[in-house]
């Protein structure tokens, strides 16, 4: 398996149930944008790059990068967290890329990558038989389960993107999409999975069934937001912010009997019995009635 050619963005833990998966999270984009640096014109022709340093308004020191806090308002007065208060906010919520349910993908409306630049369109009041053309597209769209590539100028760059509709108000949107050669080519992905063991996959299956669910937005909260925002409260309060001790459970996997083990576990976590316990329900035989004894 090669290795990765990008540098990993972090380290984490894919969890699914109570199996872990290290895994590295690699950063997928490479813009082909030429980006540009600001100068300053003297008087003799000649330019000087313009730098932006941080400054404190109060005594005008120009700062570097760890010289600076971060401050929240509080009730109208700034609340301000160091750089390792923040840590503590962060390592309390947790590092995991955790799995807490599966769902449909078509079950998640497409708005929710809103941050993705993705714009509604609308037709036109001015024009005649906007309204007309708008529904007819949106039409076909919708019967026929298709999108449409864009590829349109804005903002000094040529973009790409798809043209589909919106599930909760029926609206048009364009969503942005990368160009094929700002994605990295994938590397680091294991091969076929042929080679898994026959053992593991049946409870891998029955693992995801047990945790599917119905697509529900509000089952799920910030916790990171909820934590800095008591962290706040803490501190303007004049306490200290406490370092959440993880739990001591060991999540590492040695063996394939150990996977399987860990598999298994998290299924009767769900109050689930396990594959081999149904099978077993399954194959018992019914209970013949006793024969009677020939005369």
């Amino acid at each position: 398996m090669a290795a990765p050619s990008t540098r990993s963005i972090a380290n984490l833990d894919l969890t699914v149930g109570l199996v872990s998966c290290p895994v590295k999270m690699l950063g997928v984009i490479e813009s082909h944008d030429r980006k540009g640096s600001m100068y300053h014109q003297h008087d003799d022709g000649s330019y000087g790059k313009v730098k932006m340093p941080k400054s404190c308004e109060s005594c005008g020191e120009v700062l570097s990068s760890h010289d600076v806090c971060k401050g929240f308002d509080e009730s109208g007065e700034t609340v301000v967290l160091t750089a390792s208060e923040l840590e503590t906010v962060a390592a309390n919520t947790g590092s995991a890329l955790e799995v807490p349910h599966f769902v449909k993908a078509e079950q998640i409306d497409p708005m929710l990558f809103a941050d993705q630049n993705i714009y509604r369109l609308i037709p036109d009041p001015k024009r005649k038989q906007a309204e007309v053309t708008y529904k007819m597209i949106r039409t076909v769209l919708s019967e026929q389960g298709i999108v449409g590539i864009v590829t349109y100028v804005r903002w000094g760059r040529n973009h790409l993107a798809l043209l589909d509709v919106e599930q909760t108000t029926g609206s048009l949107i364009i969503r942005n999409m990368m160009w094929p050669d700002e994605l990295r080519e994938a590397s680091g992905v294991p091969d076929s999975d042929a080679d898994v063991d026959p053992r593991l996959m049946p409870v891998m299956r029955s693992l995801a069934e047990t945790m599917t669910k119905g697509w529900k937005p509000s089952d799920y909260a910030d916790t990171y937001t909820d934590n800095l925002n008591e962290a706040i409260s803490v501190k303007a309060a004049g306490g200290e912010i406490a370092s959440i001790t993880p739990g001591g459970d060991d999540n590492s996997i040695n063996d394939v009997s150990d996977l399987l083990a860990k598999l298994t576990a998290s299924i009767e976590a769900t109050g689930t019995p396990a594959p081999a316990e149904k099978a077993l329900a399954k194959k018992a035989p019914a209970k013949r009635a006793p024969k009677k004894a020939v005369a």
